[in-house]
């Protein structure tokens, strides 16, 4: 139903979404200073925290403060990030190498790990992606009251 909720209404909700995710881009850009970074440590964060790994934590503070007993992550490397983001392997591997000398990622038994750090100085971006799923919700609320 939803799909089909968002086709009926796309004109109330493409302009949403893309003003709260240009907002979002923004200050990652703003936080990371580089839009292919930001995108090589998302994709580390997905394999690191996915839905599945953090589905007991119900709040952005349980699942925080809970950061060090989370589940080993899945595998990821510089060549299956470029693989998956069509980001060519070396640039990817600079990247990588850019967020472990700012203490956001480690490696762990061969896998590329995100840190607290990261967590703790990226927060404002949290925020940010809080705020729009807040208005994604708030917008899909509305309509389905119409």
């Amino acid at each position: 139903m939803t799909r089909e909720l968002v086709k009926q209404k796309f004109g109330q909700v493409w302009p949403a979404h893309v003003a709260s995710f240009v907002d979002l881009l923004i200050e990652g850009r703003r936080a990371v200073g580089d839009l292919d970074l930001l995108l090589v440590l998302s994709v580390i964060g997905d394999r690191n925290m996915s839905q599945r790994r953090t589905a007991g934590e119900r709040t952005h503070q349980e699942l925080f403060e809970r950061w060090s007993g989370r589940p080993e992550p899945e595998e990821i490397n510089s060549q299956s990030i470029a693989h998956y983001t069509g980001i060519p392997r070396e640039k990817v591997r600079r990247k990588v190498n850019d967020l472990i000398m700012r203490g956001w990622l480690e490696r762990r038994d061969g896998t590329l790990v995100v840190t607290r750090k990261c967590a703790e100085d990226l927060s404002p971006m949290t925020d940010k992606g809080i705020d729009y799923l807040s208005n994604m919700f708030r917008l899909l609320d509305a309509m389905r009251a119409e």
